[in-house]
């Protein structure tokens, strides 16, 4: 697989906001080759358009259907930009500039070589920042879009947007999510009354998972971003950076989601309707099978995700000013602030973003009403933030003071009690994704696979999710203490998953004479889940004595007792 980078979801949206124009390239060259590092083609009139990119532009890849990798045909796969203008290369120099580009290999060569025997010139353009999809998007999820019969293509923003979003979707649907019955309605039911909200729980509880389904499923858009030590104003609110040598603003994620907020509002409009309505009308699709296609929002919600990560006195500042009161018709963006950013957007000095708030404030399109007392401009009444918080692993995090939490409706998210319910979700998870994942394919019935792990892990995860991953009784001594886990190691949904799924790795990888004898080995069985389960607790055991002793517990728990029970 190529040197790529696999794109966290947190930055999306402001990274295609810095896309000039969208183009896409239609290939059906061998993957990596040069897809992400450059363009090249003929110099003739048929490819005159590479000679009109510009650096900033970005470059959506599509692989054509007959492409030597089969399983990209027909799908976009990433995108990447524009760093330097076409230049023009004799065929000895492009051929050079692939080797050195680390592009050439035998089947690169089979393809590059139908195109060099024919011409003596070409055009060349370098790309950087490639940015591989999670998930490949193939072309029939595009409505009514074609590709040109070209190499490179103009596109349309909204389409590539809508590729991109694809590109980066969640594999998770509500239906995956292990949570305790009811608590997504609950938190249905305090976005309904207007409250921001607070999701608090251990890491692997589907926080992030549950933020992002339920502001999706309200027909509203996601916009991500991790918080982190280094947060400051200039992080959320926004302040001024030293660009080309002169001083100018930069908008900060709230300016930044409340603008992607009133343009989505604008572009799609307000409803009153039922939120199953509201998904049926903005994505074509019943509520029900997963709400959005990301394509089409009502609006769009800030979702920060590990709060506690930043120092929430230093970068919160304005926001407790905006948000001190639980009525979102009283939640005021101070008129100092928008004075300010109005002073750079005079002045030439501010980005798009602050370029467009002011609009929607004091600008002709007006879309922020301004408060009756005249202190400020009323943030929508429909724009939420979910915040979510570790409070595992306390030690590298800061303190949130009440002042923040006061802002915020307060929901714990834990481990789901059912363990039955859980393990039944996972292994349908892992169903999925054994039919999903080329890289654990295989020929034979996943069902009849996936019995015979259950058979050999089943009851070791059920024993270590409800015996051994408790909290320590403070009351208990020595030994019976020592074999259950402290606050440092917390056994989650995600924990047991990621065992789960690395156990059939391992197990799908054996061929049939190798499983016979692998099933009957119980100490191979068992060591081998042992090593995935411990693949699946916290790195800091490598280091942290305290966190290393609460992990052997636990392996003693899940294993030696089990094994003298047995």
């Amino acid at each position: 697989m190529a040197s790529t980078i696999i794109m966290e979801v947190g930055h999306l949206v402001e990274l295609m906001d810095k896309c000039k124009k969208y183009y896409v390239e239609i290939t059906g060259a061998p993957y990596p080759g040069h897809i992400g590092k450059c363009l090249w083609s003929p110099k003739d009139s048929q490819w005159r358009s590479m000679t009109k990119l510009e650096p900033g532009d970005c470059i959506i890849h599509y692989i054509t259907s007959k492409a030597l990798n089969q399983e990209l045909r027909g799908r976009f796969i990433g995108f990447s930009k524009v760093k330097q203008k076409c230049t023009e290369l004799s065929k000895n120099e492009l051929r050079d500039k692939l080797k050195n580009m680390g592009i050439w290999s035998n089947d690169y060569e089979s393809f590059a070589n139908k195109w060099l025997k024919n011409f003596e010139f070409y055009f060349f353009v370098v790309l950087g920042d490639f940015k591989e999809f999670r998930e490949k998007v193939p072309l029939e999820k595009i409505p009514d879009y074609k590709p040109p019969q070209s190499y490179i293509a103009p596109l349309d923003s909204e389409v590539a947007e809508m590729i991109i979003r694809m590109g980066y979707e969640e594999p998770e649907e509500s239906e995956k999510l292990a949570v305790e019955d009811g608590l997504v309605d609950f938190i249905n039911g305090l976005l309904d009354a207007g409250l921001n909200v607070l999701l608090v729980g251990p890491p692997g509880t589907g926080k992030t998972t549950l933020a992002k389904m339920v502001t999706e499923k309200r027909g509203f858009e996601p916009y991500y971003v991790v918080a982190t030590a280094h947060w400051s104003r200039y992080d959320l609110i926004g302040g001024v950076t030293l660009e080309s040598g002169s001083v100018k603003w930069r908008s900060g994620y709230l300016l930044r989601a409340l603008v992607r907020h009133i343009e989505n509002r604008e572009k799609y409009g307000r409803s009153g309707k039922s939120q199953g309505e509201v998904a049926r009308n903005l994505s074509g699709q019943d509520a029900s099978t997963g709400g959005n296609n990301g394509m089409k929002y009502k609006g769009a919600y800030l979702i920060i995700d590990e709060v506690n990560r930043a120092d929430v006195d230093k970068a919160f500042g304005e926001f407790f000013l905006i948000f001190s009161s639980h009525n979102p018709y009283e939640r005021i963006i101070p008129l100092d602030l928008v004075n300010e950013i109005n002073e750079y957007v005079e002045n030439g000095r501010a980005d798009e973003v602050a370029k467009k708030f002011i609009e929607f404030a004091i600008g002709q399109n007006k879309k922020l009403e301004k408060s009756e007392d005249g202190t400020g401009y009323r943030v929508p009444e429909d724009f939420r933030i979910i915040v979510t918080m570790n409070f595992v692993d306390a030690r590298n995090l800061f303190t949130v003071g009440e002042a923040f939490a006061r802002r915020f409706a307060i929901v714990e998210v834990n481990p789901p009690s059912d363990i039955d319910k859980l393990l039944g979700k996972i292994y349908k998870n892992l169903k999925e994704e054994l039919e999903r994942n080329n890289e654990l394919s295989t020929n034979e019935n996943i069902d009849e696979v996936l019995e015979k792990v259950k058979e050999l892990i089943n009851d070791k995860l059920r024993v270590l999710y409800t015996k051994c991953g408790k909290p320590v009784d403070e009351k208990a001594e020595g030994e019976s203490r020592s074999r259950l886990s402290g606050a440092l190691v917390t056994i989650s949904p995600a924990s047991l998953y990621l065992a789960a799924k690395t156990f059939a790795a391992y197990y799908v990888r054996l061929n049939k004479e190798d499983r016979k004898r692998f099933e009957k080995d119980k100490d191979r069985v068992d060591n081998v889940l042992r090593m995935c389960v411990e693949a699946a607790l916290p790195l800091s055991r490598l280091w942290n004595e305290s966190v290393r002793r609460q992990v052997e517990g636990l392996m003693k728990c899940v294993f030696e007792q089990q094994g003298q029970k047995d």
